[in-house]
């Protein structure tokens, strides 16, 4: 008989995340096919083996452990910082999170009609890309760099 062992999934604060819950997304290292949708400061139990977590964040964060016979695993969230992104005009962007070996991963749109943006994020090192939907062509691209800390609001400002 295989035992169960627990898995808490704990943030910090509250469990909406930029009007979202959050939650992880619970399937077998060796399958695609999710097993159970557990929503962070909650615990469950899993039989003994090896998995993988999806988290909902921006951006997304993976785990991956093995729970053995009477261990407690604890995945544990940062808290997310707030990202305010302004702009002069409407526009085309993406945002960027700078890896620790400075390649980048893709992170999400900018939306197209909006010339203000506030989202939660995790904390970590980002840059955005944007072109306002005016402007003749990709040379008139702003680039910034900026860092998201926990429990901290950063400002962006793009073309002022």
């Amino acid at each position: 008989m295989r035992h169960r062992d627990k898995l808490p999934f704990c943030k910090k604060g509250s469990q909406n995340y930029d009007g979202r819950v959050i939650q992880g997304r619970i399937s077998t290292q060796d399958q695609e096919k999710t097993l159970h949708l557990q929503s962070v400061n909650s615990s469950q139990s899993y039989l003994i083996g090896s998995y993988q977590i999806e988290v909902n964040t921006i951006p997304k964060r993976y785990f991956k452990l093995v729970l053995s016979n009477n261990q407690e695993r604890i995945i544990r969230l940062p808290e997310p910082g707030i990202v305010n992104i302004s702009t002069k005009a409407e526009g085309y962007g993406s945002i960027f999170e700078i890896n620790d070996d400075g390649s980048q991963t893709w992170v999400a749109w900018l939306p197209e009609n909006k010339s203000k943006i506030s989202m939660a994020m995790q904390p970590g090192k980002y840059k955005i890309a944007f072109r306002a939907k005016t402007a003749p062509g990709s040379e008139y691209t702003d680039i910034q760099v900026f860092e998201v800390s926990s429990g901290i609001s950063t400002t962006v400002k793009l073309f002022n």
